[in-house]
């Protein structure tokens, strides 16, 4: 299921996000976002190698910049609307506002709501999708690392299955060999004490 969701994901909804984050602006952020559509191809199929290395990879540096993109225009903006008039330190036709606008920070009180929608949310939107397919993608490897270990103690199970049956044959020769070094070190202690015994009744009866 979660397999399923991420496919559809990373191979429909990502895309389709960062399309409209190249397209409907122009800045250095699209340009990015570019970049990583045509990367999503040579990604490789999903699966658990994948998943683990390049699809992790690129979706946090996919969020990353999302989140870079995001905190960059709230600083912008919370610095304009704290020097007020709003926007008043940045005239159209300075080079510094050209600068600006190639990162994709603009002045919002002459915009209308198309043009705000443009700068704005394309931003949060990959930003969300990012973390969602992070999300789950984490959840699949949680999954397959639950499922290796239960692999690696399920072998190690059976191969202490397999293997005690020899160990146990061992642990009973060794026991029995200690068992008759024991009986045979009595019955020579037994023969001792009978050898002097004997020697002894006989320096008796023969002094």
């Amino acid at each position: 299921m979660s397999g399923s969701i991420l496919t559809g994901l990373l191979f429909i909804l990502l895309p389709i996000v960062l399309f409209s984050g190249t397209v409907f602006r122009y800045s250095f952020a699209s340009f990015i976002y570019g970049f990583l559509l045509l990367a999503i191809p040579w990604l490789g199929s999903i699966n658990r190698r994948n998943i683990r290395t390049r699809y992790r990879l690129f979706i946090i540096i996919v969020a990353l910049i999302s989140l870079v993109a995001i905190i960059a225009q709230i600083i912008f903006q919370s610095i304009l609307v704290a020097k007020k008039p709003y926007g008043h330190t940045l005239n159209s036709c300075t080079t510094i506002t050209l600068i600006l606008r190639y990162f994709g920070l603009e002045r919002l009180d002459n915009a209308d709501v198309i043009r705000i929608i443009r700068l704005v949310f394309p931003d949060i939107i990959i930003f969300a999708v990012s973390t969602i397919c992070f999300i789950i993608i984490r959840r699949i490897l949680v999954k397959l690392q639950r499922r290796e270990t239960a692999e690696l103690q399920i072998s190690a199970i059976s191969n202490e299955t397999n293997i005690s049956p020899s160990k146990t044959n061992s642990i009973s020769r060794a026991n029995k060999g200690k068992f008759w070094q024991r009986v045979l070190s009595i019955i020579r202690r037994i023969r001792l004490f009978i050898q002097f015994i004997f020697v002894g009744g006989a320096a008796f009866v023969y002094p």
